[in-house]
């Protein structure tokens, strides 16, 4: 758990100088600040392919209509 992993992280650093352990923290704090803007990109890429595929679908759904009125 996120919990967990914090806990793990503090105990890492708790031996260290003031300094280092400052840098620890803004390291971390970088790190994670990259990972939700990673997140958020895969978010919006997720977006746009299910928009993509909704279009897909209600091209086929057009597509079958028209061809049904061809059928007796």
């Amino acid at each position: 758990m996120a919990s967990d992993r914090l806990q793990a992280f503090l105990s890492s650093i708790s031996d260290l100088s003031d300094a280092e352990r400052q840098a620890a923290i803004a390291q971390q704090i970088a790190a994670t600040k990259q990972f939700i803007v990673d997140n958020e990109r895969q978010v919006s890429e997720i977006d746009a392919q299910i928009a993509r595929n909704e279009a897909r679908i209600e091209h086929i759904k057009n597509e079958q209509a028209r061809l049904r009125e061809w059928l007796p």
